[in-house]
């Protein structure tokens, strides 16, 4: 069966606590109908084994490459499928060398700067849990800042956003004025005054950031005309609110920031001259959501662009391209209601992950490309927004559920900035 889906290694630190959530790493939609069985090659127990996870904080003892399988088996103990994964345990890392500049790439998940910032913090800082490894010679850059940590990242860009002239202006904009951000569901689809749908891509109580769609089921269309400069939009379906929202003015979203107008190209010697840096060394893209309609092979060959611009200018620069986490099945009916089915979209992570990973297994981009797999470091089941809602119509007790299917909550944002940190921190160990 196909139901066991693993990357190729996990990285550990020393000392960090390490959890592989299993609903991460299965391919269906009950994962607590089944029981993990892990056994390490070398006879070796580590860790614990509980029923939604396997937790284990390695010691210095642990550092080294251990091979992990994993067996799955049916409530009546049928082996259901198997496979194993590395796991890479590396010390604590100690500062570089020579300085390493570092540019995050994303988009919606990438917009707030959360994870950019605590994954400086805990490489860069001091104090704090986990505590920071007060590192030096590691520079973050970028147009966007979030803590004092600077990245790039656009609500509903794809890599195509990133790899031609101001493509997201052409179907990106924000709307202002004063909104219930709570009344409005993130992904709903509205019709503006002159018949084009919008997609809501991210709400606050004064701005809001629209994707032109083609149909309700968020199909982009990138030859839109643009919004009314005020007005009204009105609800077209996609997502569990009605509200009508009243704007006072609109404008376009930003442009690519790689984009030199002056040569026709991304230029990122440019973009590096131009954050004070003479080159960059790092560079970690987490991108795809909106891009799920696509085959994997072609979101691939659409990364590929820009995974070829960067080292055509930048050739000792390493790439990472950072997995897409499991979506919130409840809150996945809250944001499109009946327009996507949820497994298609839950299979275009494992069909995403598997992607990238053949990308980096080709030889022309040994040493420069590496994948990091979020889908089983992140809590679905627990780091997606929730809200309390009434368990139906005619019963006055409540329930928690899930209110944001591809947004994680704030402690999800943190499981992101703790896979890349891990990652990189493996890069790190290897270099010193």
């Amino acid at each position: 069966m196909d139901l066991l889906q693993l990357p190729k290694r996990y990285d550990l630190v020393v000392g960090d606590s390490f959890e592989l959530f299993y609903k991460g790493i299965v391919k269906c939609l009950c994962e607590d109908a089944i029981d993990f069985e892990l056994r390490y090659s070398d006879g070796v127990s580590r860790g614990n084994n509980y029923a939604e996870k396997y937790v284990f904080t390695p010691e210095a003892k642990d550092v080294g490459t251990h091979t992990l399988s994993i067996r799955l088996r049916s409530n009546f103990g049928e082996v259901l499928d198997e496979g194993s994964v590395q796991i890479h345990v590396v010390p604590r890392p100690t500062s570089p060398q020579r300085e390493k500049v570092v540019l995050l790439i994303g988009d919606s998940l990438t917009a707030p700067g959360i994870w950019p910032s605590e994954l400086d913090r805990r490489l860069t800082g001091t104090g704090g849990t986990p505590v920071g490894d007060a590192l030096t010679g590691i520079t973050f850059i970028g147009s966007r800042e979030h803590g004092g940590t600077k990245y790039e990242g656009y609500g509903g860009w794809t890599f195509d956003s990133y790899t031609t002239a101001n493509a997201a202006r052409n179907y990106c904009m924000y709307i202002n004025g004063s909104f219930d951000a709570g009344a409005l569901t993130q992904h709903s689809v509205y019709r503006d005054a002159n018949g084009q749908l919008w997609k809501l891509e991210t709400v606050t109580a004064t701005r809001i950031k629209l994707i032109a769609v083609q149909n309700v089921e968020g199909t982009l269309d990138v030859s839109c005309t643009a919004l009314p400069e005020s007005g009204t939009l009105c609800y077209e379906g996609g997502g569990a609110s009605a509200a009508r929202i009243e704007y006072t003015s609109s404008e376009y979203a930003e442009g690519n920031p790689f984009w030199n107008a002056a040569e026709g190209r991304n230029s990122f010697t440019a973009y590096a001259a131009a954050q004070g840096v003479s080159t960059i060394d790092e560079i970690v893209i987490l991108l795809g959501w909106n891009n799920t309609f696509m085959e994997g092979t072609r979101l691939a060959e659409r990364a590929l662009v820009l995974i070829d611009g960067i080292l055509a200018e930048l050739p000792d620069c390493h790439i990472t391209l950072v997995g897409l986490q499991v979506p919130s099945r409840d809150g996945f009916g809250e944001n499109y209601g009946i327009s996507w089915n949820y497994f298609e979209k839950m299979s275009k992570v494992f069909e995403f992950q598997n992607a990238f990973i053949a990308l980096t297994e080709r030889e022309e981009y040994a040493g420069s490309l590496s994948f990091v797999s979020l889908a089983g470091q992140f809590d679905t089941v627990h780091d997606h927004p929730e809200r309390t809602v009434a368990v139906n119509n005619r019963n006055d007790a409540t329930e928690v559920r899930g209110s944001n299917g591809v947004h994680p909550s704030a402690s999800g944002y943190l499981q992101i900035a703790d896979a890349v940190y891990r990652h990189l921190a493996a890069r790190l160990a290897a270099e010193n």
